[in-house]
């Protein structure tokens, strides 16, 4: 298979829960989102001014958790693909692709920021291929270009899309080798 894209924040990683602990160890406020918080910022009380604080600091992404099983899933597919970890840049945290890059070559022996990591504006220019996003802007300006598959999330549940997936498992497998096999 040619061109696998999968977003790091929220599909691959865990970017919500690694905010909501740095909120926790700052303000000492303990936070659950429930299913319909779309907007994590304004359920925290985050302004524009404040909401990128955490990600300045030192050790965000670095130490963001990957999902539940997302290693050993990344680790069988990405033999048989061009596979690349993709997000889309933010001058506002210029930290973001260093930590990331960091987050990366912790997990993966084989990551090379060279030919495994992407960094750009605007994700929907890709190349053809496949895309695991939760991003509904991105996954609904991909359609047609790409296989979309959804990573699950409240925020991207009207979006129609070719897959949708709840968690990293054998299913995104039997997806990847369903595409490859041409069916």
């Amino acid at each position: 298979m040619k061109n696998l894209f999968i977003d790091m924040d929220n599909t691959a990683f865990d970017f919500t829960s690694q905010y909501l602990h740095y909120h926790y160890l700052y303000t000492g406020n303990r936070v659950i989102m429930g299913n319909e918080d779309y907007d994590f910022f304004e359920s925290l009380g985050m302004t524009d001014e404040n909401k990128y604080s955490y990600l300045r600091m030192e050790g965000f992404f670095e130490t963001m958790p990957p999902m539940d099983n997302m290693v050993e899933v990344v680790n069988h597919i990405h033999h048989n693909t061009d596979f690349y970890i993709v997000f889309v840049s933010n001058a506002v945290v210029p930290e973001a692709p260093t930590g990331k890059i960091k987050c990366l070559e912790s997990l993966f022996s084989w990551f090379h920021i060279e030919h495994n990591f992407i960094s750009m504006g605007d994700k929907h220019l890709l190349a053809p291929g496949v895309i695991i996003d939760d991003n509904p802007y991105v996954l609904n300006n991909s359609k047609g270009h790409h296989y979309t598959i959804a990573f699950d999330h409240p925020w991207n549940r009207s979006i129609e899309v070719d897959a949708r997936v709840y968690q990293w498992n054998d299913r995104i497998i039997d997806i990847l080798n369903q595409i490859q096999e041409g069916k």
